[in-house]
């Protein structure tokens, strides 16, 4: 099925390949800021409780993150 825009100028912000594209993009944003944390917790897992004090951290601040 085809439409055709009649009364000016579409708003390509709310076509469905638009919001598609949006939905697929915050997708991976989330799924890069998901790594990026559990990479971070995982690094601060493997330090000692002493170097995790040296930083102003303890392991419940890990567990929060």
């Amino acid at each position: 099925m085809s439409v055709y825009q009649t009364n000016g100028i579409a708003r390509p912000e709310f076509s469905v390949t638009a919001r598609a594209l949006r939905l697929v993009s915050d997708a991976c944003e989330n799924l890069i800021a998901w790594n990026e944390s559990r990479a971070t917790r995982a690094a601060l897992s493997k330090l000692t409780d002493r170097a995790l004090s040296d930083i102003g951290l303890s392991r419940e601040d890990i567990a929060r993150m």
